[in-house]
């Protein structure tokens, strides 16, 4: 259901858009914020799960694409199929992360809600699902290789901070998760823009 047309991105999208800026204030609006730290505990470790196994199957697939640019397949081989499911599991993966925001909304840490913030979870649910409708796999998987990579390191962090706050301190941690998330993005961006 959630591949079948594009109105299920676009109304995932409007009701994201309309939790993050109505809604969620609304809600919190005479509430005291949340202690959702167990639940941040929690949601940390099964992120990090499930990105360390969108990596180990997003590598599988480009080891056998012999580390190069491949095209997709839209046949049903078992390779085929394997980039699909590689691809569906990134393209869930960049649902769940929306809750991240939800955390944000019920902790009233409102200044990590920023455009850009907003933007960034749109186009992921967007730009994944177009990949995955149209051309699964391929050259595509190495995107959700390296972002998935990324995010697991991430959100290890994350769980750093969720178990103990004394983390955020660390910037110089800070500083490398920052510099390859941007390293990452451009790469993506990079190989979007190569032809096999």
């Amino acid at each position: 259901m959630l591949l079948a047309n594009v109105l299920t991105p676009l109304i995932i999208s409007v009701v994201y858009h309309r939790l993050v800026y109505k809604w969620g204030p609304k809600f919190m609006e005479m509430r005291q914020p949340y202690n959702l730290r167990i639940m941040l505990i929690a949601y940390n470790l099964i992120q990090i799960v499930i990105n360390v196994y969108c990596t180990h199957i997003s590598l599988k697939r480009v080891i056998v694409q012999n580390w190069k640019c491949a095209p997709v397949d839209y046949s049903n081989s078992p390779e085929a199929l394997d980039e699909i499911h590689a691809t569906k599991v990134y393209y869930f993966l960049k649902l769940l992360d929306l809750t991240d925001t939800v955390f944000f909304l019920l902790r009233k840490s409102y200044r990590q809600i920023t455009f850009l913030h907003t933007y960034h979870h749109i186009g992921m649910i967007l730009t994944p699902w177009i990949g995955l409708r149209f051309i699964p796999g391929g050259h595509g998987v190495w995107i959700s290789l390296i972002n998935s990579f990324v995010h697991a390191m991430m959100y290890s962090y994350y769980l750093l901070t969720a178990i103990d706050e004394r983390w955020k301190k660390n910037i110089e941690l800070k500083k490398f998760l920052t510099q390859m998330q941007i390293v990452s993005k451009q790469i993506c961006l990079n190989s979007t823009h190569k032809t096999a």
